[in-house]
């Protein structure tokens, strides 16, 4: 199962949206001792419809979490969300490599982080697996 072969980390960004001030932060996960698989235009063509787009699959063991898993709607009304993580594909998205410590901007930060660095994907699906080898899978363009 490739869940075995680790070889990698990602940071995971998570939107916090405050209405009353209309403003947007980010919680960061760090998860080390995943499985990345990369892929570079092919296959990705039928689902983004653009030839040079790449996909990301992250596959993130049970046995590595620092935090909690919860649903995104559920992560939206917490209000400390330090110990806890979610993947909503509206908003989130995760990083190849360790940026737990980069300074968020206030405005813009997803097309910052993707006009800067390599190997930023926008969360565009979630499966969790408990019965055999227990992971969660994500995948990102």
């Amino acid at each position: 199962m490739a869940v075995l072969f680790r070889n990698s980390e990602i940071t995971l960004f998570n939107r916090v949206y405050d209405v009353d001030t209309d403003t947007e932060t980010w919680e960061k996960t760090l998860f080390n001792g995943v499985r990345v698989i990369k892929q570079i235009g092919g296959n990705n063509t039928a689902k983004s419809g653009n030839e040079d787009i790449s996909a990301c699959k992250v596959y993130i063991p049970f046995s590595i979490l620092q935090k909690t898993y919860i649903e995104p709607l559920a992560y939206k009304e917490l209000t400390d969300k330090s110990d806890v993580f979610t993947f909503d594909s509206e908003h989130d998205f995760f990083v190849v490599g360790d940026y737990s410590d980069i300074t968020v901007s206030a405005t813009n930060f997803y097309e910052e982080m993707r006009n800067k660095y390599d190997g930023v994907s926008k969360i565009t699906q979630y499966a969790e697996y408990r019965n055999v080898l227990p992971h969660y899978e994500i995948s990102g363009v």
